[in-house]
């Protein structure tokens, strides 16, 4: 009777035009899961064949499902192993968390949240979002949607044509549109000023956006980092409002999700399809345990929480890392150690065991490169396979710079799987076959990078700049580059990209390098460098300066010099100056007059003494590094004086032992590292986070002196710094007979203006 009445009810919704989804209880993953929680077994004769991946963050699935479809016999099973799990499906329904509201006026459109474990909720835009849709609403919820995307825009558009001032302008402008939408002013939570203005529905009962007021108490939409509900909804739609699914309802309230900026396929289903037993999978490192809720789908299994047997093959996996980068790089060794004992134990004599591990074992294609050169690889998953002679394979990613090979360790193959991150670089895939006496055949193979799927498919330049994250110039150059050296480019891209970041060029010189003959790092020589300056123009040429400045450093080790003079001259009258600021002014303003050797401050409550003392300085030139200071000084303290950027002579000029361009290695490069407790707490201790921290801190609390004191003393420190670099630089030789420097001199000068 019950189930009648179920499937009545759902009949009546389909009938009604609706896309309904019965709401379910949803399934609650526990945070960390140490063992697996049940066992999937299957009959198998013969060899496994397996298809394995890892790491696929930024590829194309087109390319994998045409790969697996062409392989022609359907591989026994396809496994991932681990890390960006949800881009390869939207969150299953069963798993969203629904929150019952009491409050009278609730937030219409808030972040979707995904149940962690029992009374716990992770919530994230990232997941999409669930609509609070009225009972009293006459409308389907993709009108409403609609409509208050319509609305977000309006009021937009009225805020940049400074249309809507004021709370009462925006009551003005809501009245216009209908009747019911009412706006209430919000006390700050820290203080007794107004701060927040929130428009309710006084119809629907629900709160639907909220506004903010600037320090003149004028209007203006919320700051990127405090967007919610339909602000961050309207910037991940387009023209049309994203699909609406109804999942929930109460005595007040339809409960809906949308899935915006979510996959509309369930890949990892797809690929169970291509397969004869599924998909396995498991979590990276990267995503917390709420990421399992993703793995779902006919024949997918989260491979941590299950164990799957196949005939005489016993399959376990290995979520996360014990690394401790990532929400779930948190594992410890013992608890490895106590599920692979425990599976240990579930192995018959004869039986096999392969091993899915996000992480390589200790010491075995485990040598990370990107945030410290070290093996970060598992110490008790080698250990184990070091001590099990019936573990024959492991199959792992994680490191991406040892992905797609793989190495013996004791009886087993560990085959790392992953894919470096980039679209420039091409995706590993493996087809192992494994024999029931435990021999493994490994066969690896590539995938397009994204960029070379987007090029070959005709991908038109602005898609193909929103999909690869080019900017549109350089997806121009990509476009061109495509026509002019054909598909053999492709097998050079990811060492180009090399080049490209290692020197910090621009793509349109990496293709004028390539078209040079130059494919790797190694084949870089002066008489390039020379050949491209000559034709090069604005920024091609400081982009090539710089680049070759750093080629210089790495050919000549322990030399100290310059490629050309720097332009001040021992008569000229020189102030260091250097300002802290944050995103929207100055905060504390510092003067270091190498004529009389006196350093002045001055707060940003301290402008006026400012501008007048920089009346008596005339005749000066002011030496800054890098950063906003000199349209600071412009703008702010209204000063128009000749400038001089020595970062941008740093970076085109200094040849020295220095990794960058950073004031503090450049000082100690020149003028040697200073121990010395105030050097340590003020030049060393304070990086530029800290300083900006610290500005917001001193303008939200004007009189604490301590943090005063705090940004005084980093500030003292790094004009003191930049005074004695520039005194080291006046000493350095020229490097006799430099061509590129004497003849590409050209922006290192004082900047007039």
């Amino acid at each position: 009777m019950r189930k009648a009445s179920r499937n009545r009810r759902l009949q009546d919704k389909e009938n009604q035009g609706e896309n309904f989804e019965e709401y379910k209880r949803p399934h609650r993953p526990p945070t960390k899961l140490l063992l697996p929680q049940r066992l999937i077994a299957t009959k198998h004769q013969g060899p496994l064949t397996i298809f394995a991946f890892s790491d696929y963050r930024i590829h194309d699935f087109e390319p994998l499902l045409e790969y697996v479809d062409k392989l022609g016999k359907k591989p026994d099973l396809i496994v991932y192993a681990g890390d960006d799990i949800m881009r390869f499906a939207p969150p299953s329904l069963e798993s969203l968390h629904i929150s019952a509201y009491n409050e009278k006026y609730p937030e219409e459109l808030v972040d979707a949240g995904v149940s962690t474990q029992r009374g716990g909720c992770c919530s994230s835009s990232l997941f999409g979002f669930m609509l609070l849709l009225s009972k009293r609403f006459n409308g389907s919820a993709w009108d409403r949607v609609s409509a208050m995307l319509k609305l977000v825009r309006d009021i937009r558009k009225a805020l940049e044509e400074q249309r809507l001032q004021s709370p009462e302008a925006l009551q003005e402008f809501l009245a216009r549109i209908s009747p019911s939408f009412k706006v209430e002013m919000v006390n700050d939570p820290f203080g007794s000023e107004t701060r927040e203005v929130i428009i309710k529905d006084e119809t629907a009962r629900t709160k639907v956006l909220t506004l903010e007021l600037d320090e003149s108490g004028r209007l203006r939409e919320p700051q990127p980092e405090f967007e919610h509900g339909y602000w961050i909804l309207d910037s991940m739609s387009g023209d049309e409002a994203p699909p609406c699914v109804k999942v929930y309802e109460d005595k007040r309230y339809f409960y809906y999700y949308i899935a915006a900026n979510q996959p509309k396929r369930n890949f990892f289903e797809e690929l169970a399809k291509r397969a004869k037993y599924g998909l396995v999978a498991i979590i990276g490192n990267d995503e917390g345990p709420v990421a399992r809720a993703w793995i779902y789908g006919e024949n997918v299994y989260d491979l941590h929480g299950t164990l799957f047997k196949v005939g005489p093959f016993l399959i376990t996996g290995l979520e996360g890392s014990t690394d401790g980068m990532g929400d779930s790089g948190k594992y410890l060794e013992g608890d490895v150690r106590l599920r692979l004992e425990f599976v240990q134990r579930m192995l018959k004599q004869d039986e096999k065991l392969i091993i899915v591990s996000h992480t390589p074992p200790r010491g075995v294609l485990d040598r990370a490169i990107r945030f410290s050169k070290e093996a970060i690889g598992s110490l008790a998953l080698r250990d184990f396979v070091e001590e099990e002679k019936r573990a024959c394979l492991v199959i792992c990613g994680h490191v991406h710079s040892c992905g797609g090979r793989y190495e013996w360790l004791n009886n087993a193959a560990i085959v790392n799987v992953s894919s470096h991150d980039d679209a420039y670089s091409r995706a590993n895939v493996a087809l192992i076959t494994v024999e029931p006496g435990g021999d493994v055949d490994i066969k690896i193979n590539k995938l397009p990078s994204l960029i070379e799927y987007l090029l070959e498919r005709g991908t038109p330049e602005e898609e193909l700049s929103k999909r690869a994250s080019l900017w549109k110039r350089q997806a121009s150059y990509f476009i061109n580059a495509a026509k002019k050296f054909g598909t053999e480019m492709y097998e050079h891209l990811e060492h180009l990209a090399h080049i490209k970041f290692v020197y910090g060029l621009t793509w349109n010189i990496v293709f004028k390098f390539y078209e040079r003959g130059i494919t790797r790092v190694e084949d870089i020589n002066e008489s390039v460098f020379k050949d491209l300056l000559v034709e090069a123009h604005g920024l091609d040429r400081v982009h090539l300066r710089k680049a070759y400045v750093k080629f210089e450093r790495e050919m000549n080790k322990g030399v100290v010099c310059l490629l050309t003079p720097m332009p001040l001259h021992e008569s000229d009258k020189v102030i260091v100056y250097d300002t802290e600021y944050n995103n929207e002014r100055g905060v504390l303003y510092g003067f270091l007059d190498l004529i009389t050797g006196e350093v002045k401050q001055f707060w940003f409550d301290e402008a006026e003494s400012a501008i007048e003392y920089l009346c008596g300085k005339k005749e000066y030139i002011f030496v800054h590094y890098g950063g906003k200071d000199k349209s600071i000084l412009l703008q702010e303290l209204r000063y128009n004086a000749p400038t001089f950027n020595l970062l941008y002579s740093i970076q085109t000029s200094l040849i020295a032992p220095i990794d960058s361009a950073s004031l503090s290695n450049v000082h100690d490069a020149l003028c040697g590292h200073v121990s010395d407790k105030w050097w340590e707490t003020y030049f060393y201790g304070i990086d530029g986070y800290t300083k900006f921290i610290l500005c917001n801190r001193i303008l939200s609390n004007p009189d604490d002196l301590k943090l005063r004191e705090q940004l005084a003393g980093a500030n003292k420190a790094d004009i003191i710094a930049l005074s004695r670099v520039i005194a080291k630089i006046k000493e350095l030789p020229v490097k006799a007979g430099d061509e590129i420097g004497a003849h590409n001199h050209d922006g290192a000068g004082i900047e007039e203006w």
